[in-house]
């Protein structure tokens, strides 16, 4: 984490499935709560926060069930396959990561739109 100048502040070292393993705050001051994508660091429970449920970085899975049961996969605790390249923002459903994520719906869209004789 730098401030506004680029200048480090904190910075630590994670294992593959977010946990983090040491840090360094360089000013004594910084705070820094996020973890993987969209997680938020809960000190009194040791666990992060994924809008919908809690993530435990221990064991790779969330600790509650996911809220949209067998829509979210069959296993309703799973994270993720990959922690380095797949992401579950809300908790709710894993998904690649944001930019092959969107790729792939683009050319989901495409072919749509070609089957539909609408392609440009």
């Amino acid at each position: 984490m730098t401030d506004k100048d680029g200048n480090l502040l904190w910075f630590g070292n994670y294992t593959g499935w977010g946990r983090l393993k040491e840090e360094t705050n360089v000013t004594g001051t910084a705070h820094q709560p996020f973890r993987l994508q969209n997680q938020y660091f809960d000190a009194e429970t040791g666990l992060h926060y994924n809008l919908l449920r809690f993530y435990d970085s221990i064991s790779g899975r969330f600790i509650n069930q996911d809220p949209i049961r067998l829509f979210g996969g069959e296993n309703f605790y799973h994270f993720a396959f990959n922690a380095q390249s797949w992401i579950d923002p809300l908790g709710l459903e894993h998904v690649e990561s944001y930019k092959r994520h969107l790729k792939k719906k683009v050319q989901e869209r495409e072919k749509i739109l070609l089957l539909q004789g609408k392609s440009g």
